[in-house]
């Protein structure tokens, strides 16, 4: 009876390390320029790479709108508070999508309107 092996290596995941790297940058960025320019001038190479770019789009897209919303109601206590609590949650949530895509994880964020697929 075959036992079954443990290692304390992770499992392989998806792409090559260029890719996870283009990957890393996409959501690390914290801008909609970085993902669009990885999607534009790697996306069509690798199905890995173009995934990571278009949610980390997708997702700098969803904060910058928060931002704007949170912005225009600082005239009001809520939006003096909303506005670093998105700011926060959205360093964090890439930050977390980052280090998935580090490890070769298909990530997609929590909360995020997809204009793009």
């Amino acid at each position: 009876m075959n036992e079954p092996s443990f290692s304390s290596a992770p499992p392989p995941g998806h792409g090559t390390g260029s890719d996870r790297a283009l990957a890393v940058a996409s959501h690390l960025g914290l801008s909609i320029a970085v993902p669009l320019v990885v999607v534009l001038s790697r996306g069509h190479r690798s199905a890995y790479v173009c995934h990571q770019a278009v949610e980390a789009l997708n997702f700098q897209i969803t904060v910058m709108l928060a931002v704007l919303a949170s912005s225009l109601a600082a005239v009001v206590p809520v939006g003096i508070v909303a506005l670093p609590l998105v700011l926060a949650a959205a360093i964090g949530f890439a930050v977390q999508a980052a280090r998935a895509a580090g490890r070769g994880a298909w990530h997609r964020y929590p909360v995020t309107v997809r204009f793009l697929s």
